[in-house]
């Protein structure tokens, strides 16, 4: 639930990226968005496909919702970019059930059927209702044995989570260690040298620059180049451009009803006191104290935007009091939410795995179909964009045929299809810009059939809305690059390399006057050098420089009765700085408040450690699931 809630908390656009990648392990996601179907396919886990129509169906149904949120920006969408994330989502899901499935991980029928009959969803005053059941299926338009069947998917992989998390623990040492590095302070000092003084300084020779060239001669061979001639074929090359027949939109829209309705949605905020599963009894406790006493003040007339402001663990919406923004019951959110009868009304406390909450309801829309009228030019963008993907198919077979019939041109497919040939600039089998960037397209384009023998390539599919056939038009050869066409950018590395070495030599010396009892500020002025103290320092100090403090942080602690060590480190701006530790002081872990401290940082361990568990065991169980994607991923080699 709180995945629900920390995405509204970031805004729409946060939402759609985290909560798309994240959606397929979200309780009641699954099972609220996928139908039975057949397609193209568009990965295969283990032998069993995942068709682009479930991947559509998924991308089409999180689109009417996400189009209802106040903010939202389709331009800002990649569709492409949503559906391959989907996809993978989809199939990194099965490959974990599968997965979990052969270890030995189970969910009996019994169980099942307690979850199904206990969804909060699925009841009427407080018991099921197989009404309420037929119509979910109904809506989501699924069996009853395939709603069973993802929700105990969804069961089994809550199952193996919550049993790897339950388990792991964080022994007391660590705890203590870690609270102590936390709030450790130190002293120290710095003086920066800074590249720039010596830069301008460093004169480079037209000897030394041919004597780099000559050693690294290598280095400046440029690879061979190709340029390209192309016909892309796209959805959007399909889509009808003039306006459709309104009989045909309006049976269009009867058909597909569900694409055009205004679903119900809850306008929410909420306050919530962390304390999440796998806490003892105590800190439950105190948080359902805290939520309590936040929940009097209520009752006594404060403002639930201000409490949330001030009182709220969620941080990110407490920032906007609390606003989760528009949710809907497809959203993991508890029961008592959906029962809010008034606008201002709020809920008592209820617990979820993430804490305590309290949720007010701040306005709410109910389901309602849309008159035709009101979203004509929406059906008719639908119904283009449904057309062209039946003929998308279609014509990739006939693009495919008409360049391979006719080897040695575009010409001809260009003309019979209409699509016009575009061009490439010059790239390398190392580009990633632009066509180049599809590793399919630069595979074929240094292909020997496609390089060598001058033929068309065979169709490329570049994403799951675009085909390319290409044909090398032209070859730059591999060549040596010239001494005059890189002298500039050597004499620049050279003089870097100058200025970084007599920056570390300045430094040296700073570090062996310091090394031979001489104070650092004296030393340092000597050299013409601001050296700067700082006292009690603690690690979320910013007022120094980051790349300095974790420099700092990691020097060994001075030991009694001898100078401290001064050491000299380059930080990414190429400056060079000597800095000395002389003091480091650990946190206080008896100090009054450390002890609640410490067994917060206790259980938070625990928790990270079993969340980094499963995440290693679901990606061990991705690792050896066969995954195999129609259309390469974002980032997939």
């Amino acid at each position: 639930m709180m995945q629900v809630i920390r995405e509204k908390a970031h805004g729409v656009i946060s939402w759609v990226i985290v909560g798309l990648i994240a959606i397929a392990f979200c309780s009641w996601g699954i099972t609220g968005y996928l139908s039975n179907g057949s397609g193209p396919t568009a990965a295969v886990v283990n032998g069993k496909p995942i068709s682009t129509y479930e991947v559509d169906n998924l991308y089409n149904r999180w689109l009417r919702y996400a189009s209802e949120q106040k903010g939202f920006d389709m331009s800002k969408m990649d569709p492409r970019f949503i559906k391959q994330q989907l996809t993978r989502s989809l199939a990194e899901q099965q490959a974990v059930v599968n997965g979990l499935g052969r270890d030995g991980f189970a969910i009996s029928d019994s169980m099942l059927v307690a979850n199904i009959q206990s969804d909060a969803n699925l009841q009427e005053d407080g018991k099921f209702s197989i009404d309420k059941y037929k119509n979910l299926l109904q809506s989501v338009n699924v069996d009853e044995s395939t709603f069973e069947q993802l929700r105990g998917e969804e069961l089994l992989v809550a199952q193996a989570q919550q049993s790897v998390v339950a388990s792991s623990f964080a022994l007391p040492k660590e705890a203590i260690s870690t609270l102590r590095l936390m709030t450790q302070v130190r002293d120290f000092g710095y003086a920066i040298i800074p590249l720039t003084n010596y830069k301008s300084g460093a004169v480079v020779t037209e000897q030394a620059i041919s004597d780099f060239y000559t050693k690294h001669a290598t280095q400046f061979i440029e690879p061979q180049q190709v340029k390209l001639e192309y016909v892309e074929l796209s959805i959007d090359n399909l889509i009808p451009k003039g306006a459709v027949d309104e009989q045909k939109l309006r049976e269009y829209y009867k058909a597909n009803t569900e694409l055009f309705v205004e679903p119900n949605l809850t306008h929410v905020r909420h306050i919530m006191v962390y304390a999440p599963e796998g806490s003892d009894a105590k800190q439950i406790e105190d948080a359902h104290k805290k939520i309590d006493a936040i929940y009097a003040q209520l009752k006594a007339g404060a403002s639930f935007t201000e409490l949330a402001k001030k009182a709220s663990d969620d941080t990110q919406s407490a920032k906007s009091g609390g606003d989760l923004g528009w949710v809907s019951q497809n959203d993991s959110l508890p029961a008592e939410v959906f029962l809010l009868d008034k606008n201002g009304d709020y809920t008592a406390a209820v617990q979820t795995k993430f804490g305590w909450h309290i949720f007010q309801l701040v306005e709410r829309k109910n389901r309602a179909e849309k008159e035709f009228a009101t979203v004509k030019p929406l059906v008719e963008q639908r119904y283009k964009r449904d057309t062209a993907e039946r003929l998308f198919s279609t014509a990739g077979e006939e693009l495919a045929n008409l360049t391979f019939e006719n080897p040695k041109s575009l010409a001809v497919a260009s003309e019979k299809l209409n699509l016009p040939i575009h061009t490439t600039e010059y790239f390398t089998k190392e580009s990633k810009t632009g066509l180049a960037s599809s590793k399919n397209v630069v595979k074929a384009a240094f292909s020997d059939e496609v390089l060598n023998q001058q033929n068309n390539s065979d169709l490329i599919r570049v994403s799951d809305d675009m085909y390319v056939v290409l044909r090398v038009s032209d070859v730059k050869p591999e060549r040596q690059l010239a001494q005059s066409e890189v002298q500039d950018k050597v004499k620049q590395f050279l003089q870097m390399q100058m200025a970084q070495a007599k920056a570390k030599e300045v430094g040296d010396e700073l570090i062996a006057k310091i090394k031979a009892g001489e104070t650092p500020s004296k030393a340092a002025a000597q050299l013409k050098l601001d050296w700067k103290s700082a006292t009690k320092i603690s690690r979320a100090d910013h007022s120094i420089q980051p790349a300095i403090m974790q420099q700092v942080f990691v020097l060994p602690e001075p030991k009694a009765d001898t100078t401290p060590a001064a050491q000299g480190f380059v930080i990414p701006t190429g400056d060079y700085v000597v800095a000395q530790v002389t003091k480091v002081a650990d946190g206080e872990v008896e100090a009054n408040g450390r002890t609640e401290m410490l067994t917060d940082i206790g259980h938070k361990m625990a928790i990270m450690k079993g969340r980094a568990e499963y995440d290693s065991l679901q990606a061990a169980l991705v690792d050896r699931a066969k995954i195999k994607y129609m259309v390469k991923q974002e980032g997939q080699e």
